[in-house]
């Protein structure tokens, strides 16, 4: 969450993910919910069960080279790639939404898809430590979805935090 410094490491080792159609579904369980802003069938909401749950750097290390050696396991689901929200395209929603305001708005929240190649010596642990560290006050995650890709962000706030006693 926000705020933490703790590095959590989640793994789902079945490969298969639960596809839901409300968000209520899934306040009962613990794991990771990941959603588009607007639930399309073609982009579900995904709520990932960790089976195995590693806090900082212990892990074992065995345990991560045996699962890094299995291949990988596909959902039965195919998913349609997102688009790329050109910059100019997305400083434009921006001015729309910054003159929306006018009131009318105590908050809205503003994303913007970037697809990018992955470079050539790529360390995707490297990335989420850069990424830790460039927003250290941040929510942070990288999320493997197979048949969809890797998936990072930061969140400077908590958006959601359902405990089952409240």
């Amino acid at each position: 969450m926000p705020g933490e410094k703790n590095i959590n490491t989640w793994i789902q080792l079945s490969g298969k993910f639960n596809f839901h159609e409300n968000i209520k579904e899934v306040f009962d369980k613990t794991g990771f919910v990941y959603a588009p802003f607007h639930r399309e069938t073609n982009f579900p909401i995904i709520f990932f069960e960790p089976e195995l749950i590693f806090e900082n750097e212990d892990f074992d290390e065995n345990l991560i080279e045996e699962i890094s050696s299995k291949p990988p396991l596909y959902p039965e689901y195919n998913f349609e790639t997102p688009f790329e929200i050109k910059k100019a395209d997305y400083l434009d929603q921006a001015k729309s939404y910054i003159n929306s305001f006018d009131g009318n708005f105590q908050k809205a929240v503003l994303s913007r898809v970037q697809i990018e190649n992955r470079l050539e010596g790529f360390n995707v642990g490297g990335f989420f430590m850069d990424l830790q560290k460039s927003y250290p006050n941040a929510y942070c995650h990288l999320i493997n979805i197979p048949g969809t890709g890797t998936w990072a962000g930061a969140t400077p706030e908590t958006l959601l935090r359902i405990n089952k006693n409240t």
